[in-house]
């Protein structure tokens, strides 16, 4: 063996950084709970808004075996945790 191989004992790993964090932490929500995002459907970033959170929360209940429902209401989007 070479001097560039040296073996260490009792290095503990390092946490797990792979991936990026949840934007929105659909994993907090128990069923029937919902949340309240303020975003205004007549401008072009409201429409944005509501459309990255809608597909966030059917994506994230897909891959997690969850359903949510998503709505337009009064000043935003609700999200519903169903199941």
């Amino acid at each position: 063996m070479g001097d560039d191989f040296k073996v260490d004992k009792g290095i503990p790993l390092p946490t797990t950084t792979r991936g990026r964090s949840l934007k929105y932490r659909w994993c907090d929500l128990e069923i029937g709970d919902s949340v309240m995002f303020k975003a205004n459907k007549a401008t072009a970033v409201g429409r944005n808004k509501i459309n990255t959170i809608r597909s966030s929360s059917l994506r994230y209940g897909k891959s997690h075996k969850m359903k949510f429902r998503a709505a337009l209401v009064v000043g935003g989007i609700r999200v519903w945790r169903l199941s």
